[in-house]
């Protein structure tokens, strides 16, 4: 079942419960957490601001299986392998739509300000690239490429 779920003034913390959830926030000081992770569904949030907004994503997933998305105004965060997303609206309309941490449990983080050089890196590796080994070509996936540079941030 999808989830609507709204806040204004304060911390809050939004967590869909499987289904496709829309969580908006319209502070513009306060920090809020956004749970996501497999299994609960492409869920959207907007922020309209706040100090230190993050999501929070859930145990066992890493770095590695992060994958970040620009789609129109929209960033798209997925875990690769699987079609579940999660979109932050409007992220490249202005600054305030953006939260500021994307938080692992084993505590590693990714922030705001890496995204667009992870995206640009992503990028180079869309397409399935040869790697030499062994006097033999072999194609290298791109999600393996792409999961090695979010785990470098």
């Amino acid at each position: 079942m999808a989830n609507t779920l709204s806040g204004a003034e304060g911390a809050d913390t939004y967590s869909g419960a499987g289904g496709n959830d829309v969580f908006t926030d319209s502070s513009l000081s306060s920090s809020d957490t956004y749970w996501w992770g497999t299994g609960v569904g492409s869920d959207s949030l907007t922020d309209a601001g706040g100090t230190l907004d993050h999501v929070d994503l859930f145990a066992g997933i890493t770095k590695a299986q992060l994958k970040f998305v620009h789609n129109a105004n929209n960033l798209e965060l997925s875990v690769i392998g699987q079609t579940e997303k999660l979109v932050i609206n409007n992220w490249y309309v202005s600054a305030v739509n953006q939260v500021e941490e994307f938080r692992l449990s084993d505590g590693s983080k990714v922030l705001a300000s890496e995204i667009q050089g992870l995206l640009s890196a992503m990028a180079v590796f869309d397409v399935p690239k040869a790697v030499h080994s062994s006097g033999h070509m072999r194609a290298q996936p791109a999600w393996h490429v792409q999961g090695m540079l979010a785990a470098s941030v």
